[in-house]
């Protein structure tokens, strides 16, 4: 399992709408699990109101917060947490706040 599939699995991906030559990329699909998910999403919260230490992900979010906003920038991040949980989980590498 690849760690994009990770986020699929947990419905952290866009709706794809497909017709003819147009696309167009919707909501999440809130597939999978649905606490873990919210969890996660949690986890992004708290990463940027509560966690004063600075972080690669932290910073990328409040960038990210920037041009799309605070609800699509927090799933963002939600989603890229469990892609890299995921490949820390089959590495066996532990965290490091400063590289994340």
């Amino acid at each position: 399992m690849l760690s994009d599939q990770v986020a699929a699995y947990l419905g952290l991906v866009p709706r794809v709408y497909e017709s003819g030559e147009t696309r167009y990329l919707g909501r999440i699909t809130k597939e999978g699990d649905g606490l873990l998910r919210s969890l996660l999403v949690e986890l992004a919260t708290v990463l940027w109101t509560r966690v004063k230490r600075r972080s690669r992900l932290k910073e990328w979010g409040l960038r990210l917060q920037k041009g799309k906003g605070f609800g699509k920038a927090r799933v963002a991040v939600a989603r890229k947490l469990a892609c890299l949980l995921y490949a820390m989980w089959i590495t066996r590498e532990c965290f490091d706040p400063v590289m994340a």
